[in-house]
């Protein structure tokens, strides 16, 4: 996946609609029409936004904006198009693999020329899969790299992480145009117990400087 990365300056940046959104490559040949709590439980290391999970979730982020009232209007922005990912070195027989594999049918596969003698591969599923977790699967058992299509925003935009190894969420707010007036950037920290209560575990700022403040911490 490194070696994908460092080609990053010279992915050409495609415009999708909304939110000033873009992704470095392709098009979404399949809209999911995914939940906030099942791109979460996505972006927590879940495969796919399973029932149970994407359940736990709602109910958590129900009881989190229930109780603090400061992040009740902070909503979650998606990082990456789930079921796609980026591929610089999938060879034709690996595509046929994938095909008749537990993760296939594949709905497309866009083969994009970023320079002479180079080309990425948007590989696309007929699932809304996490792209990380799909990509660590797909190095392993059919040995080539892949990576995210990431979603970029133009401005600085309000999110909500989720960590499903310890049921932790990070709301944050995003403040101002940062091209032209940047504020400072808000987060607060939330565990959600084995009684599924919410307590706040820290509150933090970051300034335009990017230095961290704690304002408050339990």
């Amino acid at each position: 996946m490194s070696g994908i990365n460092i080609l990053a300056s010279i992915w050409v940046i495609i415009t999708i609609a909304g939110c000033g959104q873009t992704t470095r490559h392709g098009q979404e040949t399949m809209t999911y029409n995914l939940t906030e709590s099942e791109y979460l439980s996505l972006e927590g290391g879940s495969l796919l936004p399973l029932p149970e999970l994407t359940a736990k979730v709602s109910k958590d982020l129900e009881e989190i904006r229930s109780n603090f009232p400061v992040v009740r209007n902070i909503t979650h922005n998606r990082k990456w198009i789930p079921g796609q990912v980026l591929s610089t070195k999938i060879r034709m027989e690996q595509i046929d693999q994938l095909n008749s594999s537990s993760y296939g049918p594949l709905t497309n596969v866009e083969k994009i020329d970023v320079k002479p003698f180079f080309f990425i591969s948007v590989i696309s599923f007929n699932k809304p899969y996490s792209p990380p977790v799909l990509c660590e699967k797909l190095e392993s058992e059919f040995g080539f790299p892949c990576t995210p299509n990431i979603v970029y925003y133009e401005y600085e935009v309000d999110n909500i992480s989720y960590r499903m190894s310890n049921s932790t969420y990070i709301f944050k707010k995003g403040t101002g145009m940062c091209k032209d007036n940047c504020e400072d950037r808000l987060l607060w920290e939330f565990l959600i117990d084995n009684n599924g209560t919410a307590s706040l575990v820290k509150e933090w700022s970051i300034p335009q400087n990017g230095e961290r403040v704690i304002i408050a911490k339990k």
